[in-house]
């Protein structure tokens, strides 16, 4: 699974946003975070291929209900072709 890196200056947009759009393109995008913010909601909201914004807590990661999420998600984007 990728792990995107994010270096540079301060910018309008949260710099995890920039990459994650820079590696994401076009492509339906599955995003599992510990800390996402309103920008980030509206940045996957805007977008006009399949987004989901998995969010969990530090403490406890991945549960099976993500998983569960994750999954019934990317059969919905594949058998969409990629489409919202």
């Amino acid at each position: 699974m990728p792990h995107i890196r994010r270096a540079g200056a301060r910018r309008r947009r949260p710099l995890k946003i920039e990459a994650i759009e820079e590696y994401a393109a076009e492509r339906p995008l599955a995003w599992i975070d510990d800390n996402v913010d309103e920008s980030c909601r509206a940045w996957a909201r805007e977008r006009t291929t399949p987004t989901l914004i998995i969010e969990t807590v530090r403490h406890e990661g991945m549960r099976e209900d993500h998983v569960e999420l994750l999954l019934d998600w990317a059969g919905r984007a594949d058998a969409d072709g990629g489409r919202r």
